[in-house]
């Protein structure tokens, strides 16, 4: 479709081509015939409006039309980009994504901690109020972990309820107070599947910490996310609503 600024582009073009063409036949007849003729002046003021402003006007719309799938174009890659990168429901990272990111961390960082999440009985939001309040509960609680957590860590979707913190360049010490700030965010998320019906949501974490020049120097980040994993089973074991670190001792309950 034409815009304004097309038609006013055509425009100045062809008044630019009549001045030409305007200079042009006056300086031919006066060189060839020395003289000038009104109608040969008319010509040439004519032609580039019967010429020049239709071609002009074509040029314009056909640059409009390619900018315009240029801008598609640009837009569709990052669409595409952001669904390859992102869970669509969340809005973190997706499993994939995730990996390959935390992957880079552990081979850069010296020490990193890794924190498992699960929800805890969210079978049950599915069963009860159904699967649109279960997206819902995993949309809120992915916002929660990402409001209780560093600015330099990163949360990503594994799959299901399961989630997973990665925590660059962490003390253990730290590492425990991120897990406990991200359970008690977590707790405190007021969730109304139904009207007037409230839902308490919690989540079980395990936290596994790779130390270098300790026994808990992990030699793989798949190693690494085992060890939390086992930790976030014994949370689940263990009540829920809980966070078990390396030391299976230390564990912070509700």
């Amino acid at each position: 479709m034409l815009k304004r600024s097309d038609i006013y582009t055509a425009l100045n073009a062809t008044l630019v081509a009549m001045c030409v063409s305007l200079l042009v036949t006056f300086v031919l007849m006066k060189l060839l015939m020395g003289l000038w003729r009104p109608e040969g002046l008319v010509i040439a003021a004519i032609a580039p409006i019967l010429i020049a402003f239709p071609v002009r006007l074509y040029i314009e719309r056909q640059r409009s039309e390619l900018l315009r799938m240029h801008e598609e174009l640009q837009q569709a890659h990052r669409d595409l980009t952001y669904a390859s990168q992102f869970d669509e429901l969340t809005r973190i990272y997706n499993r994939s994504t995730f990996y390959r990111y935390s992957q880079d961390r552990f081979e850069e960082e010296p020490t990193l901690a890794m924190l498992l999440i699960d929800a805890d009985n969210f079978k049950s939001i599915n069963d009860q109020y159904g699967h649109q309040s279960g997206d819902d509960a995993l949309s809120l609680i992915a916002d929660a972990i990402k409001g209780a957590i560093r600015t330099t860590d990163f949360v990503g979707r594994l799959g299901g309820e399961e989630f997973c913190v990665c925590c660059p360049n962490v003390s253990p010490e730290q590492a425990q107070r991120i897990a406990e700030r991200v359970r008690k965010a977590v707790s405190q998320i007021v969730f109304e599947p139904a009207p007037g019906v409230f839902h308490m949501l919690t989540v079980s974490i395990g936290v596994a910490q790779s130390l270098p020049d300790t026994s808990l120097a992990d030699t793989s980040l798949d190693a690494l996310l085992k060890r939390a994993d086992q930790r976030m089973y014994r949370a689940k074991h263990g009540g829920r609503n809980l966070v078990v670190f390396d030391d299976e001792m230390d564990a912070i309950s509700a």
